[in-house]
């Protein structure tokens, strides 16, 4: 039997480790997160208390064999220890476009990151590491009959149990999300993509400007130039050539899936993994000028389809969506006035964070039109009306930043089109249900919207009086890819012309 004595100093050695790790590590994951209401605070730290027991399982079990201690956690602790700084100080999101940027970073860059405030840190964590080992020497030997490492297997077993009840709720957290972004890194692409073409491509279009909207968590029925309510689109109802579509269709209701299927020939109903042919792929072949412009941090499903560009401007890329200091999408207007767009033929995609929660995260205090708004990212701290309006002060914000892209895309004479759809929509309440990437309809029905330039209703009549007819009809997000290809009447590469925006059915 182990001693009382022997259980109290491994409980004070692994009480002091585990509050070390959480000062200097867990502890960053939560500092940003607005908690709003008592309710909302208590049970994010109940959150916090169940993840540092976890970690105290994994620490302990690791402590049974002391030259793994010795090796392994001083290096775990270091580099959590490291990273955790940029999360404290900036928030900073630990996914696999941080990872990548890590590992594949010039060592200069690297350098730039270096400030007296980081090295003094640093310092702390050195120290901190001399204390966790040192605390570790007075409870060494540990032993299988302690009552603490039956205590450490029942944590372990609830981090599984957690994992599986509610997906990342571990992982998505320091210090399991490094490991997660890098195993993430290691993986790998989950599509395979063709990038060669057996026969030429061509296109009978010479000069057209299109700039393709992806945006974030837009349902369409919260619009209203769509019959909604409440007026979230003020002024985009006074634009003319504006047309929405509000039967749009989509299963795939996360970015990660949605986005790679929007921009390939990949068909909603395609369930077996196969090669696909990215819609860039196409554009570069035809001596199209692609430019990304993205708010959201890269994925590793959608990774290859960005770089398939040949310009990529990513802003704030180190801050995801898990981010409250997350830049507004107004600064990629910034980055699209100062691209080069001068060329006969441009394809520009400007994605969105949109109205990904934190609702209240992405929109400015001037759009801050519905009231009261949530305050707490525990969604069962504010009432449902509250998270509507911080929801549909989301689309005051989408509104205004559509039609400030209008409005500098009608000087030119160039045909120019504005395309402009969400990745999927968002549950909003239905069957007690929230957010999205669940199996519910209101996140199914993303926005749709097009503008065209009145140069371009006179080089197209014949597609734009297509744009009017297809206007009420049923569509799923298939018609993205097929849709580009048919307005520039791509030869060399098969796709659907009759399951595009652009075709207008001869029979009617």
């Amino acid at each position: 039997m182990v001693s009382l004595k022997k259980v109290k100093q491994e409980l004070i050695a692994f009480g002091l480790i585990n509050l070390i790790i959480a000062v200097n590590i867990t502890l960053a994951s939560f500092v940003h997160i607005p908690f709003g209401d008592f309710k909302g605070f208590s049970l994010y730290f109940l959150y916090f208390s169940a993840l540092q027991l976890t970690i105290f399982g994994f620490t302990y079990i690791l402590a049974l064999n002391k030259y793994l201690f010795y090796t392994i956690f001083p290096v775990i602790f270091i580099s959590s220890s490291t990273i955790a700084f940029w999360v404290y100080t900036q928030d900073m999101s630990i996914n696999y476009g941080l990872i990548e940027s890590v590992l594949e970073s010039k060592t200069d860059i690297a350098f730039d990151l270096i400030s007296p405030q980081f090295v003094l840190y640093f310092i702390w964590i050195i120290f901190a590491t001399f204390l966790c080992i040192r605390f570790y020497k007075n409870s060494s030997p540990l032993k299988l009959k302690s009552p603490l490492f039956l205590l450490a297997i029942l944590c372990v077993c609830g981090f599984f149990t957690g994992q599986h009840l509610k997906r990342d709720v571990f992982t998505s957290k320091l210090p399991y999300n490094i490991i997660s972004a890098i195993k993430k890194y290691s993986e790998k692409p989950t599509r395979i993509y063709n990038q060669t073409f057996e026969d030429e491509l061509s296109k009978t279009v010479d000069s057209i400007d299109i700039v393709f909207v992806l945006g974030e968590s837009v349902r369409a029925d919260h619009l209203g130039i769509n019959g909604y309510d409440r007026e979230t689109t003020p002024l985009l109802n006074l634009q003319q050539n504006l047309i929405s579509y509000s039967n749009i269709y989509t299963p795939l209701t996360y970015t990660a899936i949605s986005v790679p299927q929007i921009l390939s020939n990949q068909s909603i109903h395609d369930t077996l993994i196969k090669e696909y042919t990215i819609l860039y792929s196409i554009l570069n072949e035809l001596k199209i000028s692609t430019t990304w412009i993205g708010n959201q941090s890269i994925e590793k499903s959608y990774e290859s389809i960005i770089k398939e560009n040949k310009n990529v401007y990513l802003i704030d890329a180190f801050h995801s969506v898990l981010s409250f200091k997350k830049q507004k999408d107004e600064e990629l207007i910034k980055v699209f006035d100062i691209i080069d767009r001068d060329s006969a033929f441009t394809f520009t995609t400007i994605h969105m964070i949109g109205s990904h929660w934190f609702y209240d995260s992405r929109y400015t205090a001037k759009h801050k039109k519905f009231t009261p708004t949530a305050k707490s990212k525990f969604l069962k701290s504010s009432t449902k009306d509250e998270l509507i309006n911080s929801y549909d002060n989301t689309l005051i914000y989408l509104d205004w930043f559509l039609n400030s892209i209008i409005e500098k895309l009608k000087p030119s004479k160039t045909p120019t089109l504005l395309i402009y759809i969400s990745d999927h929509g968002e549950i909003l309440g239905e069957n007690n249900q929230w957010l999205h990437a669940q199996n519910n309809k209101a996140s199914t029905n993303p926005a749709m919207l097009i503008w065209y330039s009145d140069s371009f209703k006179r080089e197209f009549p014949v597609k734009t009086e297509a744009l009017l007819e297809n206007k009420n009809k049923t569509n799923s997000t298939d018609l993205i890819f097929n849709s580009i290809l048919h307005l520039l009447q791509v030869e060399g590469f098969p796709y659907k012309a009759s399951n595009s925006i652009f075709y207008s059915n001869p029979k009617q």
